[in-house]
């Protein structure tokens, strides 16, 4: 499954930075002002989490091939129907529906590992995802580049065509015709309410929601706050987006290297150092914000893997489910907290805006503190 699963999430990390890296263009087009450009990404990550929810029980149940076929079709057609003429709303839903098959693609892919790999499914995961990291460093300065010849509706309809052809690759990949792996637990298979009330998941969701957050946010308002605080022009913020992924390329390559399997003190180290970071980078305003950005990748690497591997970890009767869950509120943070940020960036100024951001650090720190004391989540070494 690694190939196609590269590939899909190389392209994944392409949709990630998709509004961000074209919000100049966007803004410019759609005479948005900063709550509409926070929406507009926050649509993306509305239509993730969707589809991860709803992908996570199926997946459990039906076979992979035809539901990894029909997201990636969902998520390119929406791609690749953009037009220049649209209004918020239509880009809005044009988004959120890529994101939606999306979702559903990578929840496929995120279950196949963990079935397929096990307890050692943490170098396999870290691989899917440095892919997503490459995606995204490659593709906003490509997507920006783009956009000089043909708009933000050329990078969209490349990456929708993009998407089309994972379509046509899963029709033949073999990884999406196995079979539903049987649950390895002789209890019975829990219904997502009650792994909801489960502290143990209820805790990977905190973290989830807390870091997709932060990495939507980062990426959507990289360009408004290097114009708007430091005075600088917006090929600063789009670099900016491309060190931060590249940050989350290196730390993920690093943690390919370890033999290491991930366990819960990766958050509590991760959330109090980027929440310290953030919290000096905007107050003192560093301009080199490529740097901090990066750095702010680097430390924050390892969290999605690592939530991705312990919520399969800690529940190998579910694991569909329990992934969808997680990672479905991950996108919840994704639309919920980039949206606060514009608001707050509004009303009262992007330096408070993105430097609120730290917050989410220790949110993802205070977490830590309780999933540190479940056996669940230890890897057996």
């Amino acid at each position: 499954m690694l190939p196609l699963g590269f590939v899909a999430f190389l392209i994944f990390g392409v949709v990630l930075v998709l509004v961000g890296a074209n919000q100049a263009d966007l803004a410019a087009a759609m005479d948005l002002d900063m709550q509409d450009s926070g929406l507009l990404g926050a649509s993306l990550s509305l239509g993730l989490g969707l589809g991860v929810l709803i992908g996570g029980p199926l997946i459990d149940r039906y076979p992979r091939r035809p539901l990894f076929c029909g997201a990636t079709l969902v998520a390119g057609l929406a791609l690749v129907s953009t037009t220049a003429e649209m209004e918020l709303v239509r880009a809005a839903s044009h988004v959120g529906l890529a994101g939606l098959g999306c979702g559903l693609f990578e929840t496929v892919l995120n279950v196949i590992a963990t079935e397929r790999y096990g307890e050692k499914a943490s170098r396999p995961v870290t691989f899917l995802h440095m892919a997503a990291t490459l995606g995204a460093v490659v593709g906003a300065p490509l997507l920006a580049a783009i956009a000089v010849e043909g708009g933000f509706v050329a990078g969209f309809q490349a990456t929708g065509i993009a998407i089309l052809g994972l379509s046509l690759w899963g029709l033949v990949a073999p990884a999406l015709g196995v079979s539903v792996a049987p649950p390895e637990s002789p209890q019975p298979t829990p219904r997502p309410r009650d792994l909801l009330a489960h502290p143990i998941l209820v805790g990977l969701c905190l973290v989830s929601f807390a870091y997709i957050g932060v990495e939507a946010a980062l990426t959507i308002f990289a360009i408004p706050y290097a114009d708007g605080v430091l005075g600088l022009p917006s090929y600063d913020g789009q670099m900016a987006i491309s060190t931060f992924w590249l940050g989350l390329l290196v730390g993920r390559l690093l943690l390919l290297a370890s033999s290491n399997e991930f366990q819960p003190r990766l958050f509590l180290l991760s959330g109090a150092a980027m929440a310290t970071l953030v919290a000096i980078a905007t107050g003192l305003r560093w301009v080199q914000i490529e740097a901090w950005f990066g750095l702010t990748g680097l430390i924050l690497a390892g969290v999605f893997p690592a939530l991705v591997t312990l919520a399969g970890r800690a529940f190998p009767e579910s694991r569909g489910t329990a992934i969808g869950l997680a990672v479905g509120a991950g996108s919840l943070g994704g639309f919920v907290i980039p949206w606060a940020v514009g608001w707050t960036g509004d009303f009262a100024g992007v330096r408070l805006a993105v430097g609120g951001l730290a917050l989410g650090g220790v949110a993802i720190a205070g977490v830590a503190l309780f999933l540190m004391r479940s056996p669940r989540l230890l890897a057996n070494h």
